[in-house]
């Protein structure tokens, strides 16, 4: 609590990989129901004036290695933000119902590969 504002934050790590869309809101909405603080009887999410979630989320970038690498290059940071599986999720009401993200204004972090710069 800030004052008399009740705040709560969340660190978790969600389901990783490419394909695992479903996994991870699932993973989200599966805290959200779970975890009881305050009061136990209200959702996390509608008992505290601010939820601050933090993490390694996993959503990804919804695009082949090739077409990214090609965004990234041309510093085209809103493409790549419009192809976030996250920001995707949040727009069709899968999960983070409610929650506010900044965009990025850097490049996503990616996994190299062996024998790539």
């Amino acid at each position: 609590q800030c004052s008399e504002t009740p705040l709560c934050f969340v660190n978790c790590h969600l389901a990783a990989h490419q394909d695992a869309v479903k996994a991870r809101n699932a993973d989200f909405l599966e805290i959200c129901s779970e975890l009881r603080l305050g009061l136990k009887q209200i959702d996390l999410t509608n008992q505290f004036c601010n939820v601050f979630w933090f993490g390694d989320l996993n959503y990804r970038i919804d695009l082949s290695r090739p077409e990214t690498m090609q965004l990234i290059a041309e510093n085209n940071w809103a493409a790549l933000y419009d192809k976030d599986q996250l920001r995707q999720e949040m727009a069709n009401g899968s999960c983070f119902s409610g929650f506010k993200e900044v965009p990025p204004t850097f490049p996503p972090n990616l996994l190299f590969s062996t024998g790539h710069h």
